[in-house]
């Protein structure tokens, strides 16, 4: 967590769902009610959600849910053990207290 002029920043790490139980929501449903607790302890102020995402995996489901491109490295194959190159992004999405869509709009 950090705090940015009026806004709360805190980093997403780490957001999944074990196989089986893909599909139905979970994740969203977890992101979406953390948000509204750090909005709760956040008053009056904004609350900016970054995470760090693998484009090729996720990118697009994040993107639907709001969250913006702000930075992203290209990445060699082998690095993380990984089979090909990727590109991971750095994304945000800032949501007021006074925003009660986009909080919805993340479960979707």
């Amino acid at each position: 967590m950090d705090k940015t002029g009026d806004a709360m920043d805190y980093e997403l790490f780490s957001v999944c769902t074990r196989n089986g139980f893909r599909q139905r929501g979970h994740a969203g449903t977890c992101v979406k009610v953390l948000t509204e607790q750090l909005l709760s302890r956040a008053g009056k102020s904004t609350v900016n959600l970054w995470i760090r995402v693998v484009e090729q995996l996720n990118g697009e489901w994040w993107r639907r849910r709001g969250f913006e491109q702000i930075d992203f490295v290209d990445c060699p194959k082998g690095m993380w053990h990984a089979k090909d190159e990727f590109r991971l992004l750095m994304m945000r999405k800032s949501v007021a207290n006074s925003d009660a869509g986009s909080v919805r709009s993340l479960s979707n």
